[in-house]
């Protein structure tokens, strides 16, 4: 398994994360995310999964700030996403599952 995250994509990394977060296993989901900010720190959705795990600890300003980053560089199928997400971490309501 460990093999395998390391010859993962980032995109594979960040489905795999987020299918985890999806099971109930959102601390699992959390440690795929870290290996995925660690090699990949500049990438759209590195910045998302960042802002997941700051909106899990309450941390809605960086939440934000994370989001608006990801909005930058998404693909524009995304945008609208991102964009109910910052909608949600403004209320203060936990952005994730």
């Amino acid at each position: 398994k460990a093999k395998a995250l390391q010859m993962a994509s980032g995109l594979q990394l960040h489905v795999y994360g987020r299918s985890l977060q999806a099971q109930k296993k959102q601390d699992e989901g959390f440690a795929v995310f870290q290996i995925n900010i660690q090699k990949r720190p500049n990438e759209w959705y590195t910045h998302g999964e960042r802002a997941r795990i700051a909106s899990a600890k309450g941390d809605f300003d960086t939440t934000i700030k994370e989001l608006n980053l990801t909005l930058q560089n998404c693909p524009d199928p995304v945008k609208t996403q991102v964009k109910g997400l910052i909608a949600q971490a403004e209320q203060k309501h936990d952005i994730n599952p």
